[in-house]
């Protein structure tokens, strides 16, 4: 006769908790009729020790499952939850050190290339004075180079600040006057 193949019943949370604790307490019986942890029976014996004559001939530590209690899942759980914490604050700090990373290196590759330019090209920009002078018909201007008296393209209209002649007076006032009252 074959068997019928009916579903089993799903076991609840309750049933599965005790199902494990019975079997992690209690230990299963086998068929040779020995306990968990004894050495078997010598061969051609039907029967473990005589009751009573077992001693123990040593002992040994092993790492087994058990159920822990309210409180041991308590201490777990705050553990667990300073740990995700630690492990957030450890992303956060690797991120801000990759972003600096990312920083320090863009800003040597710029230097870098600024570098390689000014190699290949043998030229740089530098800060230097440049002299505006106002041309004979008072309305243009010439720019001239004062590290070589190079002008600096063709001359160029005068901006009406330029046509006041202020501009950078000799003097040193900066055209703003001797700094006295008037």
């Amino acid at each position: 006769m074959a068997k019928s193949k009916l579903p089993k019943k799903k076991e609840t949370r309750e049933e599965f908790d005790e199902r494990v604790k019975n079997s992690i307490l209690k230990p299963q019986d086998d068929d040779s009729g020995t306990n968990p942890g004894l050495p078997p029976p010598p061969p051609g014996s039907d029967q473990g020790p005589e009751p009573g004559t077992a001693h123990r001939v040593g002992m040994q530590q092993r790492l087994l499952p058990c159920i822990l209690t309210p409180e041991e899942l308590h201490d777990r759980s705050i553990k667990l939850a300073e740990i995700n914490g630690r492990i957030a604050a450890e992303r956060v700090h690797q991120a801000e050190i990759k972003r600096d990373l990312k920083n320090e290196m863009g800003a040597l590759e710029k230097e870098w290339t600024n570098l390689s330019n000014t190699v290949l090209t043998g030229l740089e920009e530098r800060t230097v004075d440049v002299a505006i002078e106002m041309l004979g018909d008072g309305e243009t201007v010439e720019e001239i180079r004062q590290d070589t008296n190079e002008r600096l393209g063709p001359p160029r209209p005068a901006t009406d600040f330029e046509k006041q002649g202020r501009m950078f007076p000799d003097d040193g006032d900066m055209g703003f006057g001797n700094g006295e009252e008037d």
